[in-house]
């Protein structure tokens, strides 16, 4: 009977050892590149379709509707892999054109992000990084009667020749 005493909390050391072991973390780092593109009624949809490669390829979805982004707004990118939840760092860089003959025009957002690990889920649990998106919309506005572009805000884009990309790219680091 002794001897079982002396077996028992060694065969249990022994275990606990073991499950320390495989519960260890590793962190795999590198950058994380997610992009898509839209033609037609698709880049009028506001729902872009991602596809995202480096430490954690997966693919996507992202709603580009709103208001535009704001400092400290979160914005989530929900994915295969789980959620990947991001923060508006600073006022984004807005840029807009329009040619009044041909009544194309073109607007492009830059937005720099940091990684919520907290908030995010899956693969992306706790993970961290930043970087920046970009995302570009262009498309051939209505014209009026008189043969005049449609300046009004409420004019929407020729569905055929509506375009949009979104690309971002930082540093990732994820815990797997």
């Amino acid at each position: 009977m002794r001897k079982r005493k002396i077996i028992i909390p060694a065969v249990a050391i022994a275990g606990v050892a073991l499950a320390a072991c495989s519960s260890s973390t590793s962190t795999t780092s590198g950058t994380e590149h997610f992009s898509g593109v839209a033609h037609g009624q698709a880049a009028l949809g506001n729902i872009v379709q991602l596809t995202f490669t480096g430490p954690v390829d997966t693919t996507g979805t992202f709603n580009t509707s709103g208001t535009g982004p704001k400092p400290g707004q979160l914005a989530p990118f929900l994915t295969k892999a789980g959620t990947l939840m991001l923060k508006v760092d600073k006022v984004p860089v807005n840029t807009q054109n329009g040619n009044p003959t041909t009544c194309v025009f073109t607007a492009n957002t830059v937005v720099d992000y940091s990684v919520v690990g907290s908030k995010s889920t899956g693969k992306f649990k706790d993970a961290t990084g930043s970087g920046k998106v970009t995302v570009v919309f262009s498309g051939t506005g209505p014209r009026l009667g008189n043969g005049k572009c449609n300046l009004s805000s409420s004019a929407q884009p020729i569905a055929s020749t509506a375009y949009s990309s979104f690309v971002g790219a930082g540093p990732l680091s994820v815990t797997s």
